[in-house]
């Protein structure tokens, strides 16, 4: 029955096809006479009545209806690195002449060969262990950074305790301490420079002189020398500093696109987290409150980073089968310590005296943030995403068992959206640059449609190739399959419109999560490009506006490329795959022209 759909179909494009393609259908064809019949022949009384084994929703599974996905639990980088091989196979089914399509495949293998923007491990510079490893910056220029970290890269992954890290920093500085009795400390703070010097080079800030992330990583790899032990860790460490130090240090990585490093380091300190039993409910009373949030806000804060790290690499979970008991988080400090609302100027480029101040009037920084807390239960709808639709088992779910499963999943998520703050969303335009909850917001902003995208792209495919593997579609199962593929679409186009107005990199930096911003355009410019491929669009009447938003994402990955060199790499395979996406285009019109 099978090969008698498929000969009908191919009969079906022999008019739309060039002469040697037509005459090789033909030749085919007319070279397996009998195929037809020999299938229909090799039923038996005791074979399924072709009411059984009809192909429709029903029975045919994902693995055959979504063969290519951008994330299915594979050891491989994807949002990127998956893009020419999924079009590649696009172009595979198009009609168009043997030589184009060649000609095609050579491209696309170019591409393939260097399509990825991850960079390798950074190397970092030789310290002379007698004077570098335990030298800081000036005053001036370490509340700047410091605070840089604490009002962008903090209030999203709440590891340190603010105002006891800050209350230290400053006695440091003022008083002075024996270095080698705090060496696990100045490590950790070492790292919090790390990242804020990354802030001050991508957001070009003048702060004159700012020593290089690369040594202030350095400084804090030798200052952790023997205390970051997976050998002995957690054993002998009673203190949460090792697990924090590798948390930050995972989020340097991945800031500087480092992804194998950043998954290497995010799941060490996870799994030490988890053996410390971090995620359970401490039920001794040696601990304070305190410690207790602070303990449910770093296994939070490990458990979202890894979420974050599986959909960009492909891999599965280190905890995947664990049985994990949930801390709860504590929201908002005790009545007796709430006070008046601190003051609404969180300025980063304050004077010196705004990191005292903080650690006097920002004491519910202890707490997360109501976008913290948010964010949690968006992980546990991303999480069952990545179970349910991208995980082994789920190629042999039914493609109608599929499509409800993205239903219910979508209608998850826009629960989770109408329960956040209401000021949300926001205009990004209209958010002061110094402010931090522009980054929160945007982050959940970003989170949000990144999530729209991962749950609706396995409806993302060819209208032209569904026919093929689902021969017969309902009417109503293919109308779920475009409402799907068209909030994918539209989730990609609504992340490019969260950047700026302005091409300004350094308004980007200011006003979104700069450390993983490039992963979001990214995955948008993948989206269009796999959009603008397809002979069928999902949107055919907004063609010109998405050829328009694949060369904006395009342009932003060529403006970020002033300052990071993995954008560079992503700037150079989006513009490849988005020309090659327009050539198929303009070949299929082409066709229809004749």
């Amino acid at each position: 029955m099978k090969i008698s759909v498929y000969e009908k179909l191919l009969t079906k494009l022999i008019p739309s096809q060039s002469p040697d393609v037509q005459q090789a259908i033909r030749n085919a064809l007319l070279e397996n006479p009998t195929l037809a019949e020999e299938d229909f022949s090799m039923s038996d009384e005791n074979s399924p009545s072709a009411e059984e084994i009809i192909e429709d929703e029903n029975s045919v599974t994902l693995a055959v209806a979504s063969p290519l996905r951008a994330y299915s639990g594979r050891r491989k980088p994807v949002e990127c690195g998956a893009s020419p091989k999924q079009l590649g196979h696009i172009m595979s089914m198009a009609p168009y002449d043997l030589s184009w399509k060649f000609e095609t495949t050579a491209k696309i293998d170019e591409v393939n060969e260097k399509c990825t923007y991850f960079s390798g491990e950074v190397e970092l510079p030789q310290l002379d262990m007698m004077y570098d490893v335990t030298t800081l910056p000036p005053k001036d220029v370490a509340d700047l950074l410091v605070n840089a970290y604490f009002t962008t890269v903090h209030p999203l992954f709440p590891v340190l305790p603010k105002v006891r890290f800050l209350s230290r920093y400053n006695s440091y500085y003022h008083n002075g301490n024996d270095p080698v009795a705090i060496y696990p400390w100045l490590a950790l703070l070492n790292m919090v420079l790390a990242l804020g010097s990354l802030w001050a080079r991508y957001t070009r800030i003048p702060t004159g002189e700012v020593e290089d992330h690369r040594l202030y990583c350095a400084r804090s790899q030798a200052l952790a020398q023997g205390i970051v032990d997976p050998r002995s860790y957690p054993d002998t460490h009673s203190s949460l500093e090792p697990i924090q130090l590798i948390a930050i240090r995972g989020v340097y990585q991945l800031a500087t696109y480092q992804i194998t490093g950043a998954w290497r380091s995010v799941t060490t300190a996870l799994k030490f987290a988890y053996n410390r039993g971090l995620n359970s409910e401490a039920k001794s009373s040696e601990f304070s409150g305190e410690t207790k949030q602070l303990e449910a806000r770093v296994w939070h804060s490990l458990r979202s980073l890894e979420q974050f790290l599986c959909v960009l690499t492909g891999f599965s979970s280190e905890l995947q089968g664990q049985l994990i008991h949930i801390r709860q988080l504590q929201t908002s400090p005790p009545s007796f310590l709430r006070g008046p609302p601190p003051p609404a100027d969180y300025d980063i480029l304050g004077s010196p005296s705004d990191l005292e101040l903080s650690a006097v009037y920002s004491f519910d920084e202890e707490f997360p943030s109501s976008n913290f807390s948010a964010g949690i239960r968006l992980d546990e709808i991303v999480g069952e995403a990545i179970a349910s639709l991208y995980g082994m088992q789920s190629f042999d779910n039914t493609w109608a068992y599929t499509q409800r499963l993205v239903a219910d999943l979508d209608n998850k998520l826009n629960q989770w959206y109408a329960t956040i703050d209401p000021g949300f969303p926001y205009s990004i335009q209209s958010i002061d640059i110094c402010c931090p909850p522009s980054t929160s917001l945007t982050y959940l902003h970003l989170r949000y449609f990144s999530a729209k995208i991962l749950i609706n792209k396995p409806a993302l495919c060819d209208p032209a190739e569904l026919i093929l593997n689902i021969p017969y579609q309902s009417e109503t199962s293919r109308q779920m399959d475009s409402d799907a593929a068209t909030r994918c679409v539209s989730a990609a186009r609504q992340i490019l419109q969260l950047l700026p107005l302005n091409m300004d990199i350094i308004e980007l930096h200011g006003k979104t999560p700069w450390w993983c911003i490039l992963h979001y355009i990214v995955q948008a410019s993948c989206i269009l490009i796999m959009e603008l491929s397809f002979d069928e669009l999902h949107v055919p009447l907004e063609i010109n506006d998405l050829i328009q938003q694949s060369e904006l994402a395009v342009r932003w990955l060529s403006t970020l490329s002033g300052t990071c060199e993995s954008a560079n790499k992503a700037c150079l395979c989006m513009n490849s795959l988005h020309h090659l996406a327009l050539s198929k285009r303009e070949r299929a019109s082409q066709g229809r022209c004749e």
